[in-house]
């Protein structure tokens, strides 16, 4: 009795075979030469090549479609979503907090390296009153802050760019005029700009 081009093993008397260019095989044998995929219920084609092979239509098509931007894998569906020419699958193209599929561009922002809808997408705080930054802010030593709340800790007076400042040891900035000459404070000079962040340089 014939045997199984695949498993070589031999049929069991009524078994339901498959043949398929003159080779025969089990239902359970005959699988995708990619990815192994059982063929009985999804289809095939054959390799091109001298021997050909079964091989399913998603590996048969790898080489010619373009991949998902996220999981790499050919985009076969009809409903793909496209950004910046760059095909993604409906289903992996997800807000990273929410899980809402993301299907229209406009409403896509990356954070990260990671995708958000614009209802989930991380928004910077101010260090001193940890509200949402949605507007210019000051950048005092990588920290974030309102103009408003960047104030003089000891007079709350807000700097101006005439002002001198002294960073003190713990964090807290104040005019060079209401700091005591204690040897705990260090000068480090100060630059405002109405249109740039506030950057502190030693």
């Amino acid at each position: 009795m014939s045997k199984c081009i695949s498993c070589e093993e031999k049929f069991d008397a009524g078994e339901s075979i498959i043949k398929v260019n003159q080779k025969i095989y089990h239902d359970s044998c005959f699988r995708c030469v990619e990815c192994d995929a059982a063929l009985v219920e999804i289809g095939y084609l054959l390799t091109v090549e001298e021997n050909p092979k079964p091989i399913c239509k998603d590996c048969y098509l790898k080489p010619t479609l373009p991949s998902c931007g996220i999981c790499r894998q050919p985009v076969t569906e009809p409903l793909v979503t496209r950004i910046n020419d760059v095909p993604f699958h409906t289903k992996c193209l997800q807000c990273k907090n929410c899980l809402k599929e993301l299907s229209d561009d406009t409403q896509i922002s990356i954070c990260n390296g990671e995708w958000y809808c614009l209802n989930c997408l991380p928004v910077p705080r101010c260090e001193k009153c940890n509200k949402p930054i949605e507007t210019q802010a000051l950048k005092v030593m990588d920290r974030l802050y309102h103009a408003e709340c960047f104030k003089c800790n000891k007079c709350l007076e807000l700097f101006t760019a005439t002002d001198g400042m002294v960073l003190e040891p713990d964090g807290q900035a104040r005019h060079e005029h209401c700091v005591n000459s204690s040897a705990s404070s260090r000068n480090l000079g100060a630059t405002i700009s109405p249109d740039k962040p506030l950057i502190i340089r030693p």
